[in-house]
């Protein structure tokens, strides 16, 4: 794992003083009394599967800042500190909160605004893939989106760089446990993560959107997940019925579902090609 040292090189120097504004699970919003910078804080004791969660993310932004890697789809990483107890992760805060947080207020997402937050992340993805980076973590609660309701990825705890020597990537089984419902079916059944694997988690994020419900909610279940990925001739998790056809219609819509949910990954689009075909996600459409 990183030192706290070796995380800060090149990064901001700032004075860290904070007053504590918002304290949920163990994300601490924190607002700077003399430039009025508000942070966000994630912290997690040592030696647990969370600490380890935000020791890669520590490393995913450690890789992205040494090879100037920089997008501003991507949240803003600060600084981290680790002392003998705790590591901490200073982030960009985002002052609306995640997708998942729109959700759960109910104030509904229209069609149009599927498509804008849906072709963001999927540029974000072409960026990271062209840069042999494998997300794992594309869902609603990790896309946030900043004061003016533009979208950033966040939560790279589960990343991967692809294999230059030929060697398929892994997720550990915390990490297939976690994400579960979120996962291809070669990950949920082999552990194995791929560009592509990032493609069907989007297909995901898009049915969150849709039904305001985590993918595969008619199982109540991780285990009744499992075993519909492993058993069943249909592993895609429901897409729901929508009311709302304005353009881009629906049609358009379910048939990029369907060129995500392809359970041949070989066979399935990548983010930079569903960019270039798909009707739902043309530039122009917007």
């Amino acid at each position: 794992m990183l030192t706290a040292s070796d995380a800060d090189k090149g990064l901001e120097n700032c004075d860290w003083e904070y007053k504590e504004l918002s304290t949920r699970d163990e994300v601490i919003r924190y607002r700077h009394p003399v430039t009025k910078l508000v942070v966000v804080v994630k912290q997690a004791r040592q030696n647990t599967d969370r600490t380890r969660s935000l020791g890669k993310e520590v490393e995913f932004y450690k890789l992205i800042k040494n090879e100037n890697m920089t997008n501003p789809l991507i949240l803003q990483f600060h600084k981290a500190e680790q002392d003998s107890r705790d590591l901490r992760l200073y982030l960009q805060s985002m002052e609306q909160g995640s997708i998942k947080d729109k959700i759960g207020q109910a104030r509904g997402i229209g069609i149009e605004q599927i498509r804008r937050y849906t072709r963001s992340v999927a540029s974000a993805l072409a960026y990271l893939h062209d840069r042999q980076i494998i997300w794992n973590g594309c869902s609603a609660d990790h896309v946030l989106l900043d004061l003016e309701g533009n979208p950033k990825i966040s939560g790279f705890g589960s990343f991967r760089r692809k294999n230059k020597d030929g060697k398929t990537a892994r997720l550990e089984p915390e990490e297939v446990h976690r994400r579960l419902r979120w996962l291809a079916p070669e990950a949920a059944n082999a552990s194995i993560c791929s560009r592509r694997t990032d493609v069907w988690a989007l297909g995901c994020f898009v049915v969150e959107m849709i039904t305001w419900k985590d993918p595969h909610s008619e199982c109540t279940t991780r285990t009744e997940v499992a075993q519909k990925m492993m058993r069943s001739g249909d592993p895609r998790p429901p897409t729901g019925k929508r009311d709302d056809e304005s353009t881009p219609s629906e049609s358009e819509l379910l048939v990029f579902l369907d060129s995500v949910f392809v359970t041949k990954s070989s066979q399935r689009l990548t983010a930079k090609e569903l960019l270039r075909q798909s009707q739902f996600l043309l530039l122009d459409s917007i």
